[in-house]
């Protein structure tokens, strides 16, 4: 009868080691599973940071603005001449756009096809482009709407 009992605390301890070790084993594999997706957002967050200009300034001027406010912004406030799309392309990354796409040269591109065909705010010669006086009349309305009060500094500032 003693041995009776003791067989069955034996049993039961053993299920439950056993119960551990399969709970172990369920952990075991959910932090494996969380080791991947941390790999793979270190990895993300590594090919973001180089595709950044070394100069990004995530507090620039074009920060949380879209790329065809930003354009204007160039064009109007900060060029001294007419410049290429990569050359805006540069500046807009610089000056604090982020993007998610994977050419954002296309994607300046894009905008300024539609810029110019579009809305006659940007003319280009020769594969440089500047603002025209619709774009400067397009601006000057974006400058003085409340999503950009407070945003910009002295249009006396060429420089990017």
């Amino acid at each position: 009868m003693q041995n009776d009992h003791y067989a069955h605390v034996i049993n039961d301890l053993q299920e439950r080691f056993d119960q551990r070790i399969n709970e172990l084993k369920q952990r075991d594999a959910q932090l494996k599973a969380l080791a991947s997706a941390l790999e793979s957002l270190r990895l993300v967050i590594e090919a973001s940071e180089q595709s950044l200009p070394a100069s990004f300034d995530s507090n620039g001027p074009f920060a949380g603005i879209s790329v065809r406010w930003a354009i204007l912004f160039l064009l109007a406030e900060k060029a001294t001449e007419p410049m290429t799309t990569g050359q805006i392309a540069e500046a807009l990354l610089t000056g604090g756009i982020i993007t998610k796409g994977a050419n954002f040269n296309a994607n300046v591109s894009a905008v300024i096809s539609n810029m110019a065909r579009d809305r006659g705010e940007v003319v280009g010669t020769d594969g440089h482009y500047e603002i025209t006086a619709i774009g400067r009349e397009s601006w000057t309305g974006i400058k003085a709407s409340p999503q950009m009060q407070g945003r910009i500094g002295s249009s006396e500032d060429k420089t990017l």
